[in-house]
């Protein structure tokens, strides 16, 4: 993550292969501290179709942004709160979410 001090960012755009959740957990955790109150974290892909089918078919894991995601809002609950979700212009199953740092 940049050399900006903590609290510094107003917004950080996420972005990763589906496949690469521990990537995004690295990405996220560098810039949780930078990101200043009222600031953004916005993630790229979050994608419903795998928790709302794949996990049905037990294939869960399959996209790696919702669960790096789901992790750090449970990690940090009460520090952010989720600010928009996003779907997909032709009426796709996910897209973005932005979550703002209030504490």
């Amino acid at each position: 993550m940049c050399g900006c001090r903590p609290h510094s960012i107003l917004r950080v755009p996420l972005f990763t292969n589906q496949s690469h959740a521990p990537i995004l957990r690295v990405q996220t955790e560098a810039a949780r501290p930078k990101v200043k109150v009222g600031g953004v974290l916005a993630f790229n892909d979050y994608y419903i179709f795998e928790w709302g089918f794949l996990a049905k078919k037990g294939r869960w894991g399959v996209y790696g942004v919702v669960h790096a995601v789901n992790e750090f809002i449970i990690r940090y609950k009460g520090d952010w709160e989720l600010i928009y979700y996003t779907f997909s212009a032709g009426g796709g199953d996910g897209g973005d979410l932005g979550l703002r740092r209030v504490r």
